[in-house]
């Protein structure tokens, strides 16, 4: 878990922010306002473990394709979302 300390959460800023909490095993963590989600499995989980620790300070730039660029809110799903249709 990240706690926020500057920036926005959108394409073309970054966000600075500090590692709280390193939880694994276990998905469905309440989260704060003002924090982050750093999820990794297999080789990135791997870097992950080695390389992060709490107090940690991180920074994340997202950059989206074009056509994401002004997207608010998306859902993503590995799966069906609906069975019934």
């Amino acid at each position: 878990m990240i706690q926020i300390g500057e920036g926005q959460v959108r394409s073309g800023y970054s966000v600075k922010g500090k590692m709280l909490k390193l939880i694994e095993g276990k998905g469905n963590n309440p989260l704060k306002k003002g924090w982050l989600v750093l999820s990794g499995n297999g080789r990135a989980g791997e870097w992950l473990r080695k390389n992060v620790k709490v107090g940690d300070q991180i920074e994340f730039f997202f950059s989206l394709a074009a056509e994401w660029a002004n997207v608010t809110e998306a859902v993503g799903e590995i799966g069906n979302l609906s069975t019934m249709g």
